[in-house]
């Protein structure tokens, strides 16, 4: 990997920047737990797939999954566009196409953000509305800047003044995913309908990925249809979104959807076909199929070089499970200092998953000195990306007094917010805000079990049993001791029943 200067990472305890690849943020496919009763408060794990309960006394150490191997020098990409001092030499290569090599780490090139930043400069500044399309990118997805959205979707609007219906995408992606702007699953159909009907392959790809959603979530899917798209995706000659597209199908085999059950021998297949093409996410993709042992015979060893490669192509997210096998010692020794760096390459390179991750491990690991200060702000990133569970953790910080003075009307203004961002820890611990009257809060059994039973609700769709165990035990404890009837219990445990159907 290239070295940098010690510059971004004295950065990062203010405000971390650089990115996260362009298939979005990766989920952690294996969990081990631990767990703690408490008469008090819940505190979720580092996924959004696990959990474990928390003493109000003392933190406990918090779980999770596998890979990795070797140790990052420092990061693959230090630089930003005003440490650029020449000119960009490219050849005869269109600025655009270059730009996404780089980006990439494809076709020879090395894994470089200032230079993807010159070549999209370049590519906008002759009339190619695609730079604006691909420094819209580089705001989106290589960035923990606050507003870094909004200046992704100030780039992709240049690029639809300019007639280039990639901004179209760009600007889909945010509504789709709800990034600096309210979701708008309906207007991310309409826009990349409009860029697919302009023959644009990423519009192309985009119907193939709301397709294969069922528009997110709120339809049914068709993967016939989805594949349908990436297919003629595939046929285009935009490298980007073939490649795109090749990767899709795989996550498609891999995780299903609609008729199409989960293959992961295809979803190999098709991963392998990217990697031919020189897509860094397949390279991602694959070593987490043999980290879970999917398709192949489970080898962390493996997928450790797969995610090495990866990450050396300025993959966040394989640096931050490289991190974590470091951290719990999954096919290497632990090591909680290279756990660390890889956790600050992945922070560099701009994953939530990872700011969160690196936070977590000043909080729990007692094999390495917290640094309170980058642990708070990581949280608070990672709030600010939006990753629910920050929020319950931010909490637990100031109900506890961890690196900051014990505050627990502090404490509730985090999981407040956390509720709003379907945490089921942050509901939880609204429930022992209510049942005990803390934070500021008026005790109350009522809005307590109401709060347990969102807790219990919240838990169907982030994994975090140990906060359902918890949440069903207080309501059971509070129709003990009489602050709830068995009928109000039944009734509230019977709606989240319901709505799960």
């Amino acid at each position: 990997m290239k070295k940098t200067s010690n510059l971004i990472l004295a950065a990062l305890a203010v405000v971390l920047s650089a990115g996260i690849f362009f298939s979005g943020c990766s989920k952690k496919e294996e969990t081990s737990k631990k767990s703690k009763k408490s008469g008090k408060k819940t505190e979720k794990t580092i996924d959004e797939t696990e959990d474990e309960t928390e003493d109000t006394e003392e933190p406990e150490q918090t779980e999770k999954p596998d890979q990795t191997d070797t140790t990052p020098e420092e990061s693959t990409d230090g630089s930003s566009a005003t440490d650029e001092t020449s000119a960009l030499d490219i050849g005869e290569m269109e600025p655009y196409d270059a730009g996404m090599d780089y980006l990439y780490g494809a076709h020879g090139k090395d894994f470089s953000l200032s230079d993807a930043r010159q070549a999209f400069q370049m590519a906008a500044d002759a009339g190619d509305g695609r730079g604006y399309f691909g420094l819209g990118l580089i705001e989106r997805d290589r960035s923990l800047e606050a507003g870094h959205y909004q200046k992704a979707m100030e780039y992709f609007e240049k690029a639809i003044e300019m007639n280039c219906p990639e901004g179209l995408c760009g600007k889909a992606s945010l509504y789709e995913s709800a990034w600096g702007v309210e979701y708008d699953v309906d207007l991310a159909f309409s826009l990349y309908q409009q860029a697919a009907e302009q023959g644009c392959a990423f519009g192309t790809t985009g119907m193939g990925q709301m397709y294969r959603t069922g528009m997110s979530g709120f339809g049914t899917p068709d993967p016939e249809k989805s594949l349908e798209y990436y297919q003629k995706a595939i046929e285009s000659d935009d490298w980007y979104a073939a490649m795109y597209a090749t990767n899709a199908i795989g996550n498609l085999y891999s995780s299903g959807c609609g008729t199409q059950p989960q293959d992961f021998a295809k979803a190999l297949e098709w991963y392998q076909k990217a990697i031919d093409g020189d897509y860094t996410p397949a390279i991602f993709n694959t070593g987490r199929r043999y980290n879970a042992g999917e398709g192949v015979p489970q080898d962390p060893a493996k997928a450790q070089e797969y995610f090495t490669e990866a990450a050396g192509r300025g993959h966040a997210d394989a640096a931050c499970e490289m991190g974590w096998a470091y951290e719990k010692g999954i096919g290497v020794d632990a090591d909680p200092k290279k756990a660390e760096q890889w956790y600050k390459l992945s922070c560099e390179l701009g994953s939530r998953t990872g700011v969160f991750d690196l936070g977590c491990l000043y909080l729990y690991n007692k094999d390495i000195a917290p640094d309170y200060d980058l642990m708070l702000n990581c949280f608070e990133i990672a709030a600010q990306e939006g990753y629910g569970a920050a929020f319950g953790r931010l909490g637990y910080i100031y109900s506890e007094g961890i690196g900051v003075p014990k505050d627990d009307v502090k404490a509730v203004e985090w999981w407040t917010k956390g509720v709003k961002e379907s945490d089921s820890t942050s509901a939880s611990n609204m429930g022992w805000a209510s049942q005990y009257g803390k934070g500021g809060v008026r005790q109350d059994y009522e809005a307590a079990l109401d709060y347990y039973a969102m807790a219990i609700y919240f838990t169907y769709y982030d994994g975090n049993t140990t906060t359902e165990e918890y949440a069903r035990n207080a309501i059971e404890d509070m129709v003990t001791e009489g602050k709830v009837t068995r009928e109000q219990a039944d009734a509230a445990l019977q709606k989240i029943s319901d709505l799960l159907g």
